[in-house]
């Protein structure tokens, strides 16, 4: 028995016309009256009284109709079922810096690199705005995590593995009438008796745990205004008045500023932000470690075709 012949039944009950049934099912009224046939065949029962030109269904008719359902719907759960397992293995999951115009250039030149070499995986980004980025990578929610770090003042769990890409410059950003914003580059020392803006919330800006523990080593050190940040948007439309705001040079390029900001960026020797790909250890995942090593390839590519420092913030 095909699961098809027992479609065709079940849209000849509905119809109680072969000439209608046939229509639209989109084959040929003797190719539908043939499986019909197969099928009555098989069970050994008419399923249906022919009386042109209509059909109606017998009392055995009536008992597979109801089966029929059963079985059609079991049957399309089963192979989706099946599907999905058999490409369960084929699919890398990641998380992170999804408005980073960097990592989205590396992703872009990524994806056509596998398909230029035929690699059957298929990248899937996955959002979980419930928990921090590198939860979801122990807890294996994500296979693989794009984030910015400070690793020299915080280390990762020892279960997880970080690879450099590359530096995003640090820019400030400020009102165009501020005593700063005619200046080509800042030393973080030019920032020591202003206000920062400090982003909180789970929109935070990512290099904090950068931005901070520097700032505090000025003397004195400059004022903060915390800020709630609802949504990563919330980075382009934060009112700013005297303060300043850090933000990666790859995210302001994401946005469009009021006319009336300025974006001065930060001395490298002082401050960047150092871009990671971040996968659990353990990960047996065939694809991961292919990636990586693809990843950190068109990284370098990425590196050398432009200003992109290619050396890490920290020693």
């Amino acid at each position: 028995m095909r699961i098809d012949y027992l479609k065709n039944f079940i849209e000849l009950a509905h119809c109680d016309n072969f000439s209608d049934a046939a229509k639209r099912l989109h084959i040929s009224q003797p190719v539908l009256s043939k499986h019909i046939s197969l099928l009555e065949k098989e069970f050994g029962v008419l399923l249906f009284t022919r009386n042109k030109p209509h059909v109606e269904l017998t009392e055995q008719g009536k008992i597979l109709l109801e089966e029929a359902f059963f079985i059609v719907e079991h049957y399309q759960r089963a192979k989706k079922l099946l599907q999905e397992s058999k490409n369960e293995f084929n699919v890398l999951t990641f998380g992170g810096l999804n408005r980073n115009a960097d990592v989205v250039e590396l992703i872009t030149h990524v994806l056509y690199r596998m398909q230029e070499e035929q690699i059957d995986v298929t990248l899937k980004r996955k959002e979980f705005h419930d928990q921090p980025h590198l939860e979801q990578l122990l807890e294996d929610r994500i296979d693989l995590l794009f984030s910015i770090l400070n690793l020299a003042e915080h280390p990762l769990d020892e279960k997880l593995e970080a690879h450099f890409l590359f530096n995003n410059p640090v820019l400030v950003l400020m009102q165009q009438d501020h005593n700063l914003a005619s200046r080509e580059t800042l030393r973080l020392a030019d920032l020591s008796t202003e206000t920062i803006v400090l982003p909180l919330g789970s929109y935070a800006l990512v290099g904090r745990q950068i931005i901070e523990p520097k700032l505090s080593t000025l003397s004195p050190p400059p004022g903060m205004r915390p800020v709630f940040f609802e949504d990563i948007n919330d980075f382009a439309s934060v009112v700013l008045k005297d303060e300043l705001l850090f933000i990666e040079s790859a995210l302001f390029e994401t946005f469009r500023f009021p006319e009336t900001i300025v974006a001065v960026p930060v001395d490298a020797r002082d401050i960047v932000f150092p871009v990671y790909a971040i996968i659990k250890k353990t990960n047996a995942h065939k694809f991961l470690h292919p990636l990586i090593d693809l990843i950190l390839e068109v990284a370098a590519s990425m590196i050398s075709s432009d200003s992109r420092s290619c050396l890490p913030a920290f020693d």
